[in-house]
């Protein structure tokens, strides 16, 4: 490439922002082009290399011999094995330092015979520091986790799985998933995850099933098993979380037991009656009494201090002479739950007492019931249990979306704020996204989506479209070039993935609106002066439904003061109504809290009239944005 070739600017306002490193030689191996992310990653500025020899700059000396012999094979013969592939190299900083890069080089077009070479360059230290951290989280997964690829091979599994099935990590990678189940289990079928043959197919996510799984040693359990899967550089990975369910087939068994049990209580109504003499001191009870407490029926009564020093655990026994003495001074009825101690176990019994008094009102007589409630506080406790195991792993996902979501930026003349709201109660991931960024020059770029599914996979094609989104609109793509952008992009996903969006860009210094919409609800805009304006609903298509979509982009001046709401589809779709019903209910909403001071209040108050009443099956992302001219 040439200074004289068309283009050559615009090439080079690209590599500017390029957030890879870029570097270009001629054949003769000197140095062309160095960008400027090259200059921060190398510590070299483009003028101290223009015209050396890159391997004396970049190649370690190790791999300089290699690096020319490569070079002079390509002038030879006009093929390298390296040309157009991604490779992984270390790369040699000024410092002397080396940092591994992940390169693909590129046969330039050139005017004479003389062929040219440019390669783009991306730091692997973040990517292994993330793969870092991948591992460690995938460590500290309570469950099993095993990675199945194309082939049906495992790919990685982390020490749950270990611990589990009774393998070390080396024993298991590049074996089927077949080691891991047991040969007389029904095999996952297609939608499960995998095919027939163990090969990886796009499960249905969310989906759970119980599979009798084989240990090393060749003993089996039952396992409850989830998929879900990512599409990484190796292609299609399929992960399983896999969970001992013979415990929680016990604590089933168990509480079904324990609701039997209670069911029976209920029903029979087995309540033991007491009394106690406040004369004689003498105590009475009935049969089921004797039984709640572990009495034999032929043994001998105890007086009540007897009674409470025999069955009542210590730390109650303060508490029933408190409730006696109550019964007789407040004369009201009193119910207290006690332990009572029978044999080694110690039960739960909920004791009723009253007072029966003489015509001139002096007391005569304590008498109640008791009632073994053991096996409903188990049952109560064993729910509260699931229950809040439930609710924490709902709010490590809800964590995980809040982390995918963006920082609001702080800007002179445009107040942002945003509300997200996930779906339901339901512990998973969801594919709606919205992002706000200032632009070079100034301006204002946002971009808001949704993913179709939910999940991991929806949630990493999310964040894909979000930096590719910010990434086109900071080198100057407007919002219908990014949309088609994005479109050719998430048409390279397998399976194909769809979206829809809406990219907007506001020039600050002429209030001018520019938007670009794929098969998204409508922005509304409010004029501080103009009142309600609602976008034409039909525009674009989906993002993802075919190739060479062309998007058209609409343009609106705005006022100092207007208010732009861009939201997703479960702010004003309802089950069984036309979306329309849902955007007039938006529109008056809208327009009788738009002059809000707080834009956060006028986001929270949106949600929660429009979502009020309303059984939530779909995320919910709402982004408003208000333009104040020269503030």
């Amino acid at each position: 490439m040439t200074d004289t070739k068309p283009g050559r600017d615009e090439w080079t306002r690209f590599l500017s922002h390029s957030s890879d490193a870029y570097v270009s030689m001629g054949a003769d191996g000197r140095i062309i082009d160095w960008n400027p992310r090259a200059e921060a990653m190398f510590g070299w500025s483009a003028d101290e290399v223009e015209g050396r020899l890159l391997d004396e700059v970049l190649v370690p000396e190790r791999l300089r011999d290699e690096h020319r012999r490569g070079l002079a094979r390509y002038l030879q013969c006009g093929e390298g094995p390296v040309i157009g592939r991604p490779i992984e190299v270390p790369a040699r900083r000024r410092d002397g330092t080396e940092v591994p890069v992940e390169l693909v080089i590129s046969v330039l077009p050139s005017v004479g015979s003389d062929p040219s070479f440019g390669a783009f360059l991306r730091d692997l230290t973040v990517r292994r520091s993330a793969d870092a951290r991948f591992r460690g989280l995938l460590d500290a997964a309570p469950d099993a986790m095993v990675g199945i690829d194309a082939s049906g091979q495992i790919v990685f599994v982390n020490h749950q799985t270990e611990r589990l099935f009774g393998y070390d990590t080396t024993d298991l990678i590049g074996q089927s998933i077949d080691v891991l189940i047991s040969p007389d289990a029904d095999r996952p079928g297609p939608g499960d995850g995998v095919d027939g043959a163990g090969v990886p197919t796009t499960p249905r996510r969310g989906a759970a099933s119980e599979v009798e799984a084989l240990r090393r040693d060749g003993s089996t359990f039952p396992a409850e098993v989830s998929l879900s899967s990512f599409k990484s550089d190796e292609g299609l990975i399929v992960t399983a979380a896999i969970r001992d369910a013979t415990s929680r087939r016990a604590d089933e068994a168990e509480l079904r037991e324990a609701r039997d049990q209670l069911a029976a209580a209920q029903a029979l109504a087995h309540i033991g009656s007491w009394s106690l003499d406040l004369a004689s001191g003498a105590v009475g009870v009935s049969d089921e009494f004797r039984r709640i407490v572990g009495w034999g029926s032929h043994e001998a009564l105890p007086d009540m201090d007897g009674v409470i020093e025999q069955f009542i655990v210590a730390e109650d026994r303060e508490r029933v002479v408190e409730a006696l003495a109550s019964v007789i001074t407040a004369d009201a009825p009193v119910t207290i739950e006690v332990g009572v101690s029978r044999g080694s176990e110690v039960r739960r019994v909920s004791v009723y007492g009253t007072v029966d008094r003489s015509e001139a009102g002096e007391p005569l007589r304590i008498w109640g019931t008791a009632q073994d409630v053991t096996e409903r506080r188990n049952a109560e406790a064993a729910l509260a249990d699931a229950t809040a195991a439930m609710e924490r792993e709902r709010e490590l996902v809800h964590m995980l979306q809040r982390a995918f979501l963006p920082r609001l930026p702080e800007l002179n003349e445009v107040e942002v704020a945003a509300v997200y709201r996930p779906a339901g109660t339901e512990a998973v991931v969801g594919g709606d996204w919205y992002d706000v960024f200032e632009l070079p020059g100034g301006d204002i770029g946002a971009v808001i989506g949704d993913v179709t599914g939910h999940g991991l996979a929806a949630a990493a094609v999310m964040a894909q479209l979000r930096d590719t989104a910010r990434t086109l609109a900071t080198v100057g793509y407007g919002p219908a070039q990014t949309l088609a952008a994005l479109n050719s992009r998430l048409r390279q996903f397998e399976p194909f993935e769809l979206a829809t969006a809406i990219v907007l860009r506001l020039e600050i210094s002429s209030g001018v609106l520019t938007w670009s919409v794929a098969g998204h609800p409508p922005l509304a805009i409010h004029g501080a002066r103009t009142g309600l304006f609602m976008a034409d609903r039909s525009d674009g298509p989906l993002l993802g439904v075919r190739e060479g979509v062309v998007y058209s982009e609409h343009r609106r001046p705005l006022a100092s003061g207007d208010l732009i709401v861009l939201y997703t589809d479960g702010l004003v779709e309802r089950r069984g109504e036309p979306i329309t019903a849902g955007l007039n209910r938006l529109g008056d909403a809208i327009s009788a809290i738009a002059d809000l001071p707080s834009l956060e209040t006028v986001c929270d108050r949106l949600c929660d009239e429009l979502l009020v009443g309303v059984s939530q099956f779909d995320d919910v992302c709402l982004l408003a944005l208000r333009y104040h001219r020269g503030a």
